[in-house]
């Protein structure tokens, strides 16, 4: 039976070793990560989970819970190793999903003169418009954290302030500029900054074997019958994906968009290649759909925020500290919670379980 994976369909197939003569130079931001969900260090050797995020510029008093106008998922999760230095190799099994959103970056590369040619000679264009800015003086990737709007407005027009640099090669390449938001969607009023978080893998699998292992397994079938009729599906429904498939209600709704986009594309190429009747199967995908489900769950769930604002603190002790005062304080309130709807107050066993973890 023959099988079509996305990146097939859509894109040319990308090698599962990077390339390894790029002379554009890219300044590895930091020698250790952070988890983001935790606050936990992430050490050489250590599996993560990648999301790409894009956000505006946002002020350190601003609150920004789960997805917002503010900050977005720019693209699925990916499954990656921590190497030296902070550096991530992506997983084999999630090349072709990084190929996805690395393909659409590069088609709206900025720096590439043939892109900005095409896009400046447009009547119209509503595209992305993507820039790599350039450190003074040197040929390597500017932090774009630390700019303000107006001075990556200004750089756009000046080319010698641009790197140098036709296309981004790899997906470790691309993580590597997403470390310092040097990525930049930038127009003449606004400017998105692309940049990524990092979870420990062990971390969220352990919290998901715990608290979310019915809503994985549906969400995995759900996507497994998505993917499998991307082949012949040439309408995907955004608000299908959003809500019946990964099982979000809220948010994300621009991340289930480009996910649909990808669908609808790949339908008209598995027709424009005469393989209607072959589902297009790709279990790397269906990963990052349930990744992408359960993390937003997660995030939505603690009240915490895809906004890549955590540091390496070195000393767990005051995690430690915090996370035992809460799991005191819940243990205390669950505890409140079992007498007051008790059966000898007039409740049924029922109603003393649903309201059991009610904060």
């Amino acid at each position: 039976m023959l099988t079509v994976t996305l990146a097939l369909v859509l894109w040319a197939s990308r090698d599962a070793n990077p390339p390894q003569n790029n002379q554009t130079k890219v300044t590895h931001m930091s020698i250790s990560l952070t988890c983001h969900l935790s606050s936990l260090s992430i050490n050489s050797g250590d599996e993560v989970i990648v999301i790409p995020v894009s956000y505006g510029n946002v002020g350190d008093s601003s609150l920004v819970y789960g997805e917002s106008e503010h900050c977005n998922l720019a693209w699925l999760p990916m499954i990656a190793t921590c190497e030296d230095y902070g550096q991530l190799k992506l997983s084999d099994s999630s090349r072709s999903v990084c190929s996805i959103f690395l393909d659409d970056v590069n088609s709206s590369l900025m720096n590439n003169e043939q892109v900005k040619k095409e896009k400046d000679n447009a009547p119209i264009y509503f595209g992305k418009s993507y820039y790599l800015f350039k450190r003074d003086s040197f040929n390597e990737a500017l932090r774009g954290e630390f700019l303000t709007d107006t001075d990556c407005i200004a750089r756009v027009s000046n080319q010698e302030r641009l790197l140098d640099i036709e296309k981004i090669e790899s997906g470790e390449e691309l993580f590597a500029y997403l470390a310092g938001a040097s990525l930049m969607d930038v127009n003449q009023r606004s400017v998105q900054r692309y940049s990524r978080i990092v979870i420990r893998k062990d971390i969220f699998d352990s919290l998901v074997e715990r608290q979310y292992t019915e809503h994985k397994e549906k969400t995995t079938q759900r996507s497994r019958e998505y993917v499998s009729t991307m082949a012949t599906n040439t309408n995907p429904s955004v608000d299908h994906l959003q809500s019946r498939v990964a099982g979000l209600v809220n948010g994300s709704q621009k991340l289930a968009f480009a996910v649909t986009n990808t669908a609808r594309y790949a339908a008209y190429a598995a027709k424009a290649a005469g393989i209607n009747d072959k589902p297009l199967e790709n279990e790397a995908l269906v990963e990052s759909i349930v990744l992408w489900s359960l993390v937003a769950r997660i995030y939505r769930e603690v009240g915490k925020s895809f906004y890549p604002n955590v540091r390496r603190h070195h000393d767990m002790e005051p995690i430690h500290a915090l996370s035992s005062v809460i799991v005191e304080k819940v243990e205390n309130k669950v505890s409140n919670n079992l007498k007051y709807w008790a059966p000898e107050n007039g409740y049924d066993a029922e109603t003393q379980q649903q309201e059991k973890w009610n904060d």
